[in-house]
């Protein structure tokens, strides 16, 4: 893409090409100058520390490598660390964080889940990491105290342990009852962030105050046992209008009300009235898995989900029970949605029962032939690749190698091996010399399916030229435009082909004088090549023509009989079905 077109839609803004080739000369300024992403480490949040995983002991929960999960204490550590995270340190210029985890195409070790990114500051359900009170303290211009409660649980009742203070402040004082741990002085060169030694955890709650910009205090309490459920919403008044939402909020507390830190009871949640659950309607824990291939990512409560009305105003009551505990409930009202006042938009309101709501078809499967079948490339694990070549040519070479080394059966003879060597190169080149599992994962599963259809194709009765034509075809829509075809459709016309048809070269004269030139219609092709057929032949000969030639007309925009032929390359053939 032009930087330059940007510039011209939006003059005032700021243009970054963050690993891009060939922007433009637009660009302000790009990850060189300012990276977008830095403190990239997988943290899972509610593993508090090492010791709160289950079976954590035989995992590597504390390595160096930020691509794989680790517990919150660890992540918080190593942000302070020059390198200790993907790329930056929190207290350097110009640092941006990735929000919030997110579905991702990639595996983590360790992962409870698969395909996520949990690199956030907040996790799936916006709920803050501890990292997140660090980003707060070296980033705010306003007073931040936050105290790390990830000792103050009823389980450390005590003993002695270190108390991590995140602030800003100048002078920050702890204190738990009578007895005071004395003052710390939070400083840039300690990325804000003090550490109160050998605090005894006793049964009172843990105060730390602080002086300097503003006087704060905040007080942790030590948490009685569990003993019910607490549901809150973000609001509670909404319109019944199908599209409004609310945030709702499942803790455990005590009986005081208090917080209790580090539960993952099972949750069941219940609607009563005109609206419906977005989220799953059952949360089960999954603090102990790894790389589940499903599940809603929760791990220790607190944990939301997501409500949304129905076109029928009402009184709306939430529900979220667990064994042991007793219910929280929160209670909600939808009323009817504001007509909306405009010249240009009439408001036409839509009843429930009019509407039929989405399903899957049993019968639809992407790519259901792809299941059982092994593929050519696997998939890259976390690590990242550096490559110091940078002449195409040879960092091409130095990737086959790689991909001989770890896909010893990947087919290179093929249009999709070109293509995807293409793509990886520019990949690569794209960023400085480093090969993401991100970019080779996705290229790879494209590279598979380009694989999977080039068989079937393979297969069928077509000419062996075009065959080879569709192939490109396929391999430049697959794997470098990432545009799926309808996998299904086309195995199964290449099974059903039992006539191998001709071929003619476009702008060309052929033997028997037909003559198919770029800017015909395709209703003239038939005319022209099948004389005197009936029109249900005629349009059955549309539809073949179209479906076997994709590299010679656009996406359908028009009917059938007026499709035109694109301008052929050179060399460019048709495929004619047999009548």
């Amino acid at each position: 893409v032009d930087s330059c077109l940007a510039r011209m839609m939006d003059p005032d803004r700021l243009i970054h090409a963050r690993k891009a080739n060939n922007a433009g000369h637009c660009v302000d300024h790009d990850h060189t100058d300012l990276d977008l992403e830095s403190l990239l480490r997988v943290t899972i949040r509610g593993w508090a520390t090492p010791a709160s995983v289950p079976g954590g002991e035989r995992r590597p929960l504390q390595s160096p490598d930020g691509q794989t999960a680790s517990p919150e204490d660890w992540a918080h550590a190593m942000a302070r660390v020059d390198g200790g995270s993907v790329r930056g340190r929190i207290d350097r210029p110009g640092v941006a964080w990735l929000y919030a985890d997110h579905g991702a195409d990639r595996t983590y070790a360790n992962a409870p889940v698969d395909n996520i990114n949990a690199k956030g500051f907040v996790d799936l359900y916006r709920v803050p990491k501890s990292i997140f009170g660090l980003w707060r303290a070296n980033s705010l211009n306003k007073p931040v105290l936050h105290v790390h409660d990830t000792y103050w649980r009823r389980e450390f009742l005590g003993k002695r342990k270190d108390i991590v203070v995140d602030s800003n402040c100048g002078v920050v004082e702890l204190a738990v009852g009578h007895h005071k741990y004395g003052t710390r002085e939070p400083k840039v060169e300690g990325q804000y962030s003090v550490v109160f030694s050998d605090v005894l955890v006793e049964d009172l709650p843990l105060v730390a105050t602080c002086e300097g910009q503003g006087a704060l205090r905040v007080s942790v309490p030590m948490a009685g046992e569990a003993t019910r459920l607490m549901l809150s919403a973000h609001h509670h008044h909404l319109y019944a209008d199908r599209r409004s939402i609310v945030i709702l909020t499942a803790d455990v507390v005590d009986e005081r009300g208090n917080s209790v830190p580090g539960e993952r009871p099972v949750l069941t949640w219940e609607v009563f009235g005109p609206a419906r659950l977005v989220g799953a309607s059952q949360y089960v824990s999954q603090i102990s898995d790894q790389l589940s291939a499903e599940g809603t990512g929760y791990i220790t409560t607190p944990v939301r989900n997501v409500l949304r009305t129905t076109s029928v105003p009402g009184v709306i009551r939430v529900r979220v029970t667990s064994p042991g505990l007793m219910a929280g409930e929160v209670e909600l009202t939808s009323r009817e949605a504001p007509s909306i006042d405009s010249p240009w938009m009439r408001h036409v309101h839509v009843h429930d029962t009019a509407i039929s709501r989405p399903t899957k078809s049993p019968s639809y499967d992407r790519m259901s032939a792809v299941r059982d079948v092994t593929p050519m490339l696997s998939r890259m694990d976390n690590e990242n690749i550096r490559f110091k070549e940078t002449n195409p040519a040879r960092l091409r070479e130095a990737l086959g190698h790689l991909l001989f080394e770890r896909n010893r059966a990947a087919t290179v003879s093929t249009p999709a091996f070109r293509v995807l060597m293409d793509e990886l190169v520019s990949a690569v080149l794209r960023t400085d010399g480093w090969l993401i599992p991100d970019d080779f994962n996705l290229l790879s599963q494209r590279f598979n399916d380009a694989i999977l259809l080039e068989g079937w194709l393979r297969a069928s009765v077509l000419p062996a030229g075009f065959r080879l034509r569709l192939e490109q075809h396929y391999a430049d829509q697959i794997i470098r435009r990432g545009r799926d075809p309808d996998y299904s459709r086309i195995k199964q016309a290449a099974r059903d082909l039992k006539a191998q048809g001709r071929t003619a070269l476009l702008d060309h004269p052929g033997p028997d004088g037909l003559r198919i030139e770029a800017g015909q219609t395709l209703g003239h092709v038939v005319r022209m090549a099948y004389p005197g057929s009936e029109p249900d032949a005629h349009q059955r000969l549309l539809r073949q023509i179209h479906f076997w030639n994709p590299h010679l007309f656009d996406r359908e925009s028009l009917e059938v009989e007026q499709l035109l032929l694109k301008p052929a390359r050179t060399g460019d053939v048709i495929f004619l079905p047999q009548d």
